[in-house]
């Protein structure tokens, strides 16, 4: 049996919303209501680059409260690090910290993500921090600081705190440090994202009567 034009004519309007909706979906990747990570750059992340090692100078980052830290190699401390042929070592008193020049936005988690290790010689405890530009290297967001302790020569991977800003942290800069509290600790491949969330309940899709002004859910 036929529909009514009218009939028709919804029917065709609804395969075209739910057909758009397929098409956007495919293009981005994304839900509406779902949500996304995007990779915040971290200058130097694995300490690649910068004066010879055992010496002060990864590129890119800046070091507080004494001079007991640089870069290593396999041939300067007997271990290898995780991510390239370098990694930071930090003795207590110092820390090191990174700006990322990326401005907090209110509503979305950061991740920070680190390998933290024993120096060859010693088991350690080590801190990792996201700090804001308010508050300073020392005053972690929201409770983003994790401590972590390390046998010697051997590495804890994938070692991450996180925070959902909130309009208190909103505005300010991000920013990375890391941290001793026991004898000397060894990190590498920094790894910081942002997650923007929206609600995790699945999309509602809906279209209105055009004769009777009616909401219809499209299934």
């Amino acid at each position: 049996m036929r529909l009514p034009k009218i009939a028709q004519r919804q029917t065709t309007m609804k395969r075209h919303i739910i057909s758009l909706f397929v098409i956007v979906v495919a293009m981005t990747g994304i839900l509406p209501g779902s949500a996304s990570a995007q990779t915040i750059n971290v200058t130097n992340a694995s300490f690649e680059t910068g004066d010879p090692p055992a010496g002060w100078g990864p590129d890119g980052w800046t070091r507080d409260g004494g001079t007991a830290a640089g870069r290593y190699d396999a041939a300067t401390s007997g271990q290898s690090g995780t991510d390239g042929s370098h990694w930071l070592w930090i003795n207590p008193g110092v820390t090191v910290y990174q700006s990322t020049g990326e401005v907090i936005v209110e509503g979305t988690t950061y991740t920070l993500t680190v390998d933290v290790g024993g120096a060859f010689w010693s088991g350690q405890s080590a801190t990792i921090r996201l700090y804001g530009s308010t508050d300073g290297i020392g005053t972690a967001l929201g409770g983003a600081e994790a401590s972590v302790v390390v046998a010697a020569a051997s590495w804890e991977q994938d070692q991450t705190v996180n925070f959902t800003a909130t309009a208190t942290e909103a505005g300010q800069t991000l920013g990375i440090a890391l941290e001793v509290t026991a004898p000397q600790a060894v990190f590498d491949n920094v790894r910081l994202e942002a997650s923007i969330g929206g609600d995790t309940d699945p999309p509602i899709l809906s279209s209105t009567d055009p004769v009777n002004g009616e909401t219809n859910v499209l299934t």
